[in-house]
């Protein structure tokens, strides 16, 4: 079993909410192309995880309780990891050439999330900034 950590992305994961595509929302396009850069450094030149797939999340919201649900971040970092749907709409900047390596066409951190088998996520408020911490393991 391979084991990645990324240990602190600043601000808050990407959220899945609604039924528009994240990969094209304003708010959501900045944090989505953060995780993918942290999962591609920490991943490097290995393969997406493919099977067993187990996921450690830790948000930190800051001192303000976020009216986001935890549920939306695992949904939206899930989603995140993995490639986006070939008829997803995507945003513009996406064909950046700074990007391309992380561009969602790809997978950077996992194959399918059909394919994840264990998550333990929290939902932490403290005197710190937003950040959230990943761990995934598989195969």
């Amino acid at each position: 079993m391979r084991r990645y950590f990324i240990d602190r992305i600043e601000g808050l994961p990407p959220k899945k909410d609604g039924a528009s595509s994240m990969w094209n929302k304003g708010v959501e396009l900045p944090r989505i192309i953060l995780l993918r850069q942290a999962a591609h450094t920490a991943f490097g030149s290995d393969p997406p995880l493919a099977e067993n797939i187990e996921i450690v999340v830790r948000v930190h919201v800051g001192l303000v309780n976020s009216s986001d649900d935890l549920d939306n971040f695992i949904t939206g970092i899930c989603d995140g990891l993995q490639a986006a749907h070939p008829n997803t709409p995507l945003a513009d900047q996406w064909v950046e050439p700074d990007l391309e390596s992380v561009h969602p066409k790809n997978p950077v951190a996992i194959v399918n999330d059909v394919d994840v088998v264990s998550i333990d996520a929290k939902k932490l408020i403290g005197d710190e900034p937003q950040w959230y911490s990943l761990e995934l393991a598989g195969d």
